[in-house]
Parts: C-alpha cells; structure tokens; sequence
C-alpha cells in the first residue's frame, strides 16, 4: 500500500513523504516507520495523523488504519514545534457553550440566554438551552477526553447557576454538579481541571438590576462570586484559575459592536470603555482576594487568559528573546483590553481634525455644514476614509488627517452627502413556528397603568370577532394579568395546560372561550400568582408566545403590560407585530407617558395606527359632559406623531358592568362605547391592509448641496422644502425659535405610517407628520422651494 504523509507545518506546503507500508497498517505503526531510519522524522507516539474529509482535516486515532494520504500536524524533516514537558494539551469549554440544562435545577437566565432568544441574532436561532447537554453527560465526556489523551480541562463556572441571584444564597445543586465534575477528573488521573471564572455569561438579573458590566457594582459582585469558588472547589480540585476569558470581546463586540450579549451598540465610544475599567478592576480584585484569603493555604495560581506572544524586531529578522515575557505579556494585555483605555475614539480625532477646516463663505467649519460624511478611522491598520461633499477642500483634509500620529493612508472620495438615505424595510425576526399561521398581530399599549388598556384590547377583539375574523388574546402582564376577570366562564374557569408531541417539543394549549372560539392566553389561567424578577418575566412571555398552539388567526390581539419595558422589547423581537393602537386618557400625565410608549414603537419600527382617548367624557341630556376637562388629549397625540385614527370612549357604567361582569360590551351593540369599538376596529383592519399592500409613504431626505430638504411623493413627484421653514413648523421645543444658521439634519427615519422623525444637527428632534409636509398645518400650506436639476 503507498501512503503520501504531508503536513501543517508553516512554509511546508510542498512538503511530502511517499513510502510502501503493508496493507491494514495502522496509524501507530506507521508513526514507527516515520520516526525510524531512513526516514527520521521528528514523529512521536502523541503526534497528530490526519486526513482530509470533505475538505475539513480530521484527526486518526491510533488503532485506525492508515489511509493513502494523511497529514502529520506541524511535523516537518527541518521544521518541529516543540514544547515543554510540562505543557498542558488540553481542550476548552464555556458553561452556556455545552453544558445545556439551561432551566434545571435552578439557574437563572444569563445575558446570552437573553441575546440568543433574539431572533436574528444566532445563527438557525440555535441557543445553549441543550447544547451538547454537558451538564447531564460529564461522566461520558471526561472519558471521552481520557481516550484523545487530554491532559487538562478548561471549563467554566456558570455564574448564574451557582448564584441564580447573581449573590447571595449559594444553590447546592450546581455545587454537586461541578463537584462531580471535578472529582470525574480526578478519577481520570491524567486531566488536570483549569477553571475560569468569567467566560461571558453574566447573570441577566444583574443586567436588569443595575446595567450589568456597565456598573462599577459588578465588581464587588464578581470578587464575591469568585471568592465562592475558590472557597467552594479550590480547597480540593482546582489549582489553576482564569479570571476573565478574552475581555476584548466582551468590550468590543458586546458594547460596540452588538455582536454578543448583551448586544449593545448605542455607545460604541462610551460604553466599551467603562466595561473595560470595570474589568480590569474585577480582575484585580478577584486577584487580590485569591492571593490574600486563599492561595497560602490552597495553593495554586491565576491570571485571565491571555494570547502566547513572541517578540520580533520590526524589520521581520526574527525572534528577540531579551525584550522578554513581560513585554509580551504587557502587550497581549493592551491587545485584549489596552486599546479601550486611550481616551478618545478614532473617529472623534478624526473629526476634531476635519473641525480645522474652515469654509469661508459660510463662517464655519466643513463638519458643521455637512459637507463630510461615510467617516471609517480603522484604529488597528491606521485606514481613514471619508466622503467629502465639495472638491476644493480634498487637499487641506488629506494634510490634517495625514498629520494625525496614528495615521497611515488616507483616502478622501468627493460625492454627494447624504443625512440619511431612504428607510429601508422594517427587518422582520423569524417567525416562530407557533405564530406562522396567524395573520397578524395588533398590540394595544398605554405605558400608563390605569387608563383601560385591557378594556380596549378585550373589547378590540370581541369587535374584530363579530366581524367574521379568528381571533386570539394574549394577555401580556404577568403581574396582573386581568383577562381572567374580564372574560368569564360558566363552569369553572379553566387552566391552560402543557403537552409533548411525538418530537418531545412541548407545547401549550390555549383556552379556549366556548362561545366565541377565541383563543385566551394569560398567566391568570396558570393558576397562581407571580413573583418573579424581570429577566424571568421576559422569559415566562416568550415561552407563552412561541409554545402556545395558536393555529390559525386573523388577528392575534396583545394586551401589552403599564412600561416600556424588557416584556415591550422581547415581544417585539419575538413577534413580527403589525401594528399598535395607542390608549390614553384626558389626563397631561397620561399623555406624557403615551409619547413615550409611541417613541418605543417607532424605535421597534412598529407603526401606531390609532388613538384611544378612554373616558373621555359623560353622555347626559344635555349633552356631552367632559368632567376631566375638554383637553383634546389624544387628538394632540395623534396631531404631533401623525396618526390619522383618533377615537373617544365615554364614560359609561354599562362598560363597568360589562368588565366586572366577565361579558365584554363590544359584544352588544347598543351603547355609545360599542359603536366606537366597531369604528376602531374598522379602522384596524384598513390600516392592516395598507402595511400589508405596502403603500409607499412620501420620502423625505437632505440634499446637503443644495441645501434643501426633498420630498419625494409616492406619484413620482419632488418637492423642495426650506430646512428653517419645517423647523419653525416643529409642535415641540423646536418650533420656539428660530434655528440658528447652518442646522441641517443628522438623521431622518420613518416613524410608522404617518411621519416622519428628523434629528437635527443642534440636537433638536422634530415629528413630522407626511399630511403637514404635503398640505401644511395650523400655520397654512406648506411652502415648498424650488429644486435645482442635479
């Protein structure tokens, strides 16, 4: 049998050893051949064989038989990596990367639990809820791990396991588990465990309390988190301890980038910062906790992970051993972290720079009248690139951006600049499988508890309902869920009940209501009441949402909980929500906070189609009594953020009879607030079926070479509108005075269906509704300019 053996060695592509072997001979016996003459090759018995599979090299055990072409792992005749006898081949885990069990035995949620119940965010959805199911398969792991001749164990300890309340009360469970663990280790022999103690896994609990890394209480909670460890495992099995495991990417991809949990990025030249200090304070302190209070007595050592570096001299001539490990080490820990410590962004020197370059004509500099934009500043390969909006400056900008230390290329493209291109398509999460037959969802929101929310979802769906079309409730506050109440049953009320299908996913049958069919979902049907914190409520809502056998639905109603809150945000992202019905009452303080609640859903690129102004006034002889004063409340909603449905429900005891009674009256059809709810139902559906025809809103964008803001109708049409002209229309804070010269706008996004939200370069925000940009407003028509031919 001829055999080809190759290698992975560097520089040693062409590298290849042809030889005869007996048929069957196996992988041991021809690491003999190789080591023995004539061939002599630097080849012993824990050498790695390969062989490629499918294109991926997979390693060959030493029973196997040889195949005709293999490869030897860094092996070459002039070419060997070599290492100490004491170095430790090892492998390495994260808790929530295998140990799965992620709702057994007490652990709670951590930020990755959260990020990865994300849609969009993981790859396929998948999520460490099984992963490879570590925590019910140690024993046969560890053996395993003894077979591939392992000499050390990376793991780490799931702080949210351990401490399911981020502190405090230890729980026992997860001390047997990583006990037995440990002690399955020790029974190997030859695996020595190397524990690390922060590998990304953040209790959520923490996140919710204070911000997580964000804080500076995280680092008194995570010296207390490691001191338990070492205390708890340290006395018997564990003498190499890792603090942090790569903090960079904790830094950089979870505050800057959005990449990892806990997938921030509002900050980027913030926030990366203040997780890196806190860190670096973390550390030292779980550092210093281990050197005074335990290493004396247990032994040991401990330091973060951190990259193996060797020195070379700058012109490639090779290693320099006397800069020495220190060097390295100081440097491995600048790569990890360092770079976060300097201070200012790239990207602000950048534009502290471009801030020298002056436009005469104008009296300021080229940043303040928004002819620079597209600004990358690359802080590792020193790249700066830019767009610049008028040639004649591209020489003086090159030269100050030249002169920036840091600085090795600059490249400075001339073309048009715009605030913000056209509003892509709202991105839509996956659907979950439980959600794929329903048509759409509506959620009814407040933000302010005690304005009749629930009334309006309830009576919403009764109306929708006696239209013909299949509807659902989900009542979304686990606190105080009222659908129980509000809609009564004959016989006892009935309980909600949990299933496994022949694929043992588990599911959750609805209740359903005997009368109408509708489907009711809510923690009131569990049959007991909720203490929970905020990441388990989170959790409790998109576990209802994706395992409840919704089947097929017209309209799924939400009934949103009083907030803005993380049960706001994970339905969102859950659900691909339609559309919102905004509730209100008379009451300023009503409204203040329902303008918060519209801003969220506009932020979530869900549309608020209507607004609900409930007990609006009192239905007498005489006429309409408005006893909370004739404030107009939800039409000045409705006017500021564009919403074109405005409905008012009056105060009636037949409403308050109808709730208290378990009988909605959206179910009768007699009383003033029951013509209402069949108007807003209505409307709902029109509004529905303009999302889903797709209907182009007007378009509006800055030209910043002209000057002017344009507007593009859905006809095709373009009109010009003078910046300081919108900006004087502004119903907010804007609108009081005049602008001063040279405001331009940063950023344009579409808010909903009807408006638009313009943040301008003073940092004003202004609402423009699409009806006050083509028709005009209180203070008469639109006043458009003439736009010059590009």
């Amino acid at each position: 049998m001829r055999v080809t053996v190759g290698t992975t060695a560097e520089n040693c592509e062409a590298w290849l050893v042809e030889l005869e072997v007996p048929e069957k001979t196996t992988v041991s016996s021809l690491k003999k051949i190789l080591a023995s003459p004539p061939h002599s090759l630097a080849v012993s018995a824990s050498t790695k064989v390969l062989f490629r599979d499918n294109g991926v090299l997979t390693t060959l055990f030493d029973k196997e038989v040889v195949h005709s072409h293999v490869t030897l792992l860094n092996v070459a005749d002039d070419k060997v990596l070599s290492f100490p006898e004491t170095f430790l081949w090892g492998a390495a885990t994260a808790a929530y990367q295998v140990e799965g069990a992620a709702n057994r035995d007490g652990r709670t949620p951590s930020i990755w639990d959260t990020f990865c119940s994300v849609p969009g965010k993981i790859r396929n959805g998948d999520t460490g809820a099984t992963a490879c199911e570590h925590y019910h398969r140690f024993v046969e792991d560890v053996g395993l791990m003894k077979d591939l001749g392992l000499r050390a164990y990376r793991f780490s300890i799931s702080w949210s396991r351990l401490l399911p309340f981020g502190r405090g009360k230890v729980n026992l469970r997860a001390v047997d588990f990583y006990t037995s663990l440990l002690l399955e280790l020790k029974k190997s022999k030859t695996i020595t465990p190397v524990v690390t103690l922060y590998h990304w896994d953040l209790p959520q609990c923490l996140e919710d309390e204070y911000g997580g890394w964000l804080s500076r209480q995280v680092i008194a909670d995570f010296e207390a988190f490691a001191s338990i460890c070492f205390e708890t495992f340290g006395r018997r099995y564990v003498k190499y301890w890792i603090t942090l495991n790569d903090p960079w990417c904790c830094c950089a991809l979870g505050y800057a980038s959005g990449e990892h949990a806990p997938g921030r990025c509002s900050a980027p030249g913030k926030e990366p910062y203040a997780v890196a200090h806190n860190m670096l304070l973390a550390h030292a302190r779980a550092v210093k906790c281990f050197r005074e209070s335990f290493q004396k007595q247990q032994g040991g050592v401990i330091g973060p992970e951190k990259t193996w570096l060797r020195n070379f001299d700058s012109a490639g001539a090779g290693p320099r051993p006397e800069l020495g490990f220190r060097n390295s080490r100081s440097r491995a820990w600048n790569g990890a972290l360092g770079h976060w410590r300097r201070g200012r962004g790239r990207s602000q020197e950048v534009m502290q720079a471009l801030q020298q370059v002056k436009d005469e004509g104008l009296q300021t500099d080229i940043v303040s009248s928004g002819f620079v934009g597209a600004i990358k500043a690359d802080r590792v390969t020193g790249n700066i690139s830019l767009v610049l909006e008028v040639e004649v400056y591209k020489s003086e900008v090159e030269q100050r951006l030249s002169e920036l230390p840091w600085a090795k290329s600059v490249e400075v493209s001339v073309g048009s600049v715009k605030a913000a291109p056209p509003s892509q398509p709202r991105p839509m999460p996956e659907i979950p499988k439980s959600l794929d037959k329903v048509k759409n969802i509506v959620a009814v929101s407040s933000c302010k508890g005690g304005v009749g929310k629930s009334t309006v979802a309830v009576n919403l769906a009764y109306a929708l309902h006696n239209k013909g079309y299949k509807v659902g409730i989900f009542d979304c506050d686990v606190y105080g869920p009222s659908l129980p109440v509000m809609v009564r049953f004959q016989e006892e009320t009935p309980k909600m009940e949990m299933y496994q299908d022949e694929q043992k996913e588990k599911h959750i049958r609805p209740v359903i209501h005997p009368e109408t069919g509708m489907k009711l979902v809510s923690f009131g049907f569990v049959g007991h009441a909720a203490v929970m914190r905020g990441s388990m409520v989170t959790g409790v809502m998109s576990q209802l949402v994706n395992q409840t056998d919704w089947g097929e639905l017209d309209y799924l109603i939400l009934d949103m909980p009083p907030g803005t809150g993380d049960i706001h945000l994970t339905l969102s992202q859950v659900c691909q929500i339609t559309c919102a019905v905004i509730v209100t009452t008379p009451q300023k303080l009503s409204v203040i906070d329902v303008e918060r609640g519209i801003s969220m859903f506009s932020q979530l690129k869900v549309p608020s189609v209507a607004v609900v102004q409930n007990m609006s006034y009192m239905s007498t002889d005489s006429g309409r009594q408005y006893i909370f004063g004739k404030t107009d409340a939800g039409y000045a909603i409705a006017d500021t953020f564009g919403i074109e449905q405005v409905f008012e429900l009056p105060l009636e005891a037949s409403v308050a009879q109808a709730g208290d009674s378990g009988n909605p009256f959206g179910n009768q059809g007699d009383s003033e607030s029951s013509k209402e709810m069949d108007k807003l139902a209505d409307s709902v559906v029109q509004e529905v079926q303009k999302i889903h025809e797709n209907r182009q809103p007007p378009r509006l964008f800055w030209d910043a070479q002209q000057k002017v803001l344009r507007l593009q109708l859905p006809e095709g049409k373009e009109l010009g509108i003078d910046p300081v002209e919108l900006r004087l229309r502004d119903k907010g804070a804007g609108g009081v005075t005049p602008p001063a010269p040279g405001v331009f706008p940063e950023e344009i996004v579409d808010m909903g269906n009807y408006a638009v939200v313009i943040k301008w370069s003073d940092g004003v925000v202004q609402v423009a509704p699409h009806k006050q940009l083509i028709e005009g407003d209180e203070k008469g028509p639109m006043q458009y300019v003439e736009l010059s031919v590009a």
